[in-house]
């Protein structure tokens, strides 16, 4: 049986959208964690990335003693995921913050590449 809350805590991670569910002290405190773990996840393989997610969750969970809550339509209660879903919650949130640090990284190799061809032409 699912249990029901009613007022999550100030560390608990809220799933959905709007304003409310972005100004809660919990996301707030889940996007600075995830946001320190951005150019770390742009230059990740895809196991490290699942690792680096797993990282992140295992930390609201144990260490701040919060939870990954989705609202329960109707009642308005919220009621815990599981851990595959807190994982991607997690891993979106990372691939929208890596997104454009992976982006200037490419246009970085990529003014590179260009200025050593200019500047070491090929024989």
């Amino acid at each position: 049986m699912i249990e029901l809350i009613e007022h999550p805590n100030p560390r608990d991670v809220l799933l959905g959208r709007g304003a409310a569910v972005n100004r809660h002290p919990g996301n707030q405190h889940f996007r600075f964690i995830v946001s320190q773990y951005f150019t770390l996840y742009a230059t990740s393989t895809k196991k490290q990335k699942m690792t680096i997610s797993r990282s992140i969750v295992d930390k609201i969970r144990a260490e701040q003693d919060g939870r990954f809550l989705e609202k329960e339509a109707g009642t308005g209660s919220w009621h815990e995921v599981d851990v595959k879903r807190a994982l991607e919650k997690t891993a979106q949130a990372l691939r929208d913050g890596a997104a454009p640090i992976r982006k200037r990284l490419l246009e970085s190799e990529s003014k590179a590449e260009l200025f050593m061809g200019t500047v070491c032409p090929s024989k």
